[in-house]
């Protein structure tokens, strides 16, 4: 079976990467993704987000987020949309609210419990998207 899939992974790659990848050290893992797999990314585009690019030394401004944003306008724009670099760091944030009851749960639990949080997180931000 492992030689099946080997061979229809050889046969039919995937189309694409992902259109754009923010990382805390992506101007690493571009080098590290073309390396591995450079057909896969070719059309990726790797940027550093805002949180992180302050303190990298040496990196290209080709991924510095803030040189391809646009002031004054709103994420959803079509025109040029601006993207939220930091959207992981800030669920993040908001899963470390549940970090000390999660500790006592169980697995199952635990994996219930996580879904509902994030479930009723995601349907406030959408309700919140929606009302603007």
């Amino acid at each position: 079976m492992y030689c099946s899939l080997f061979l229809i992974r050889c046969v039919v790659p995937p189309l694409a990467g992902p259109a754009l990848v923010f990382y805390d050290r992506a101007c690493k893992l571009h080098v590290y993704a073309l390396k591995r797999e450079p057909w896969f990314f070719r059309s990726t585009i790797f940027r550093v987000d805002i949180l992180h690019y302050l303190n990298h030394v040496g990196c290209a401004e080709s991924y510095n987020p803030r040189v391809y944003r646009q002031t004054g306008m709103h994420s959803s724009s079509t025109a040029g949309p601006y993207v939220n670099s930091e959207a992981a760091e800030q669920a993040n944030a908001r899963l470390r609210l549940i970090r000390n009851p999660a500790a006592f749960m169980t697995q199952d639990n635990y994996m219930w419990f996580v879904r509902r949080f994030l479930g009723q997180f995601n349907a406030l931000k959408i309700a919140s998207v929606r009302q603007a």
